[in-house]
């Protein structure tokens, strides 16, 4: 499978146009500790409706990040924890939100602003 992303006219940042491609820009991002631009990409990642096998398997994935227990990172899951809220028959997280958020709140201090 690929993507093809437009990119800004700045040069700073990448459109997805599907969920499908938007999960695999965030996938890259958390893997690749860019936290920030995860961070921004998340509310756009969410649906309602039933994911397809490809939508999901991305999904899936990102519980192989919760291993990452940067500040930012925390941010991030937690993030997306609140904007799948109310979807969780769809899109239930594969992290544990209470520890995402013990974590966070432990780290708090040291969360970029940018998250």
């Amino acid at each position: 499978r690929h993507y093809v992303y437009a990119a800004h006219p700045s040069g700073a940042f990448l459109a997805s146009t599907t969920l499908g491609s938007s999960l695999y820009l965030l996938v890259c991002y958390l893997f690749t500790s860019n936290h920030e631009l995860a961070f921004r990409l998340a509310e756009c990642c969410v649906s309602d409706t039933p994911l397809s096998p490809e939508e999901a398997q991305l999904w899936a994935t990102l519980g192989l990040a919760a291993h990452d227990t940067h500040p930012d990172a925390h941010a991030v899951r937690l993030k997306l924890s609140l904007v799948t809220m109310g979807a969780e028959d769809v899109m239930a997280c594969p992290w544990d939100v209470g520890a995402e958020l013990r974590g966070y709140l432990s780290k708090a201090q040291h969360v970029s602003p940018a998250c």
